[in-house]
């Protein structure tokens, strides 16, 4: 199966072990149905909110190039209702809740 440079680093743990692993475990996937390579399907959440993530979560955030916040408050699930849109800043760690009316 073909990678591309960055690929590349990711599964030889230039972006850490997780990353590593993540990469290593969707590499095989890949093989396993006879893909030529990776692509980018474009359908992916627009965020990742996380109480505490584990380490392949967080992985698979940098490998599908998703912003995430990790150790938020846990009351904030409580605050957020279906419908709910919300904004966030992964890089500022800002969550913002705009309600459904």
């Amino acid at each position: 199966m073909f990678l591309n440079d960055e690929e590349k680093r990711m599964l030889d743990g230039q972006y850490g072990p997780g990353c590593s692993m993540a990469m290593s475990l969707l590499k095989r996937f890949g093989e396993a149905f006879d893909a030529e390579k990776m692509v980018k399907a474009g359908t992916g959440p627009g965020a990742i909110i996380c109480i505490m993530a584990e380490p392949i979560i967080a992985s698979a955030a940098i490998t599908a190039d998703i912003p995430m916040i990790d150790r938020i408050e846990k009351d904030l699930f409580n605050k957020i209702k279906t419908g709910d849109y919300l904004k966030v800043d992964a890089t500022k760690g800002i969550i913002e809740i705009s309600n459904k009316k």
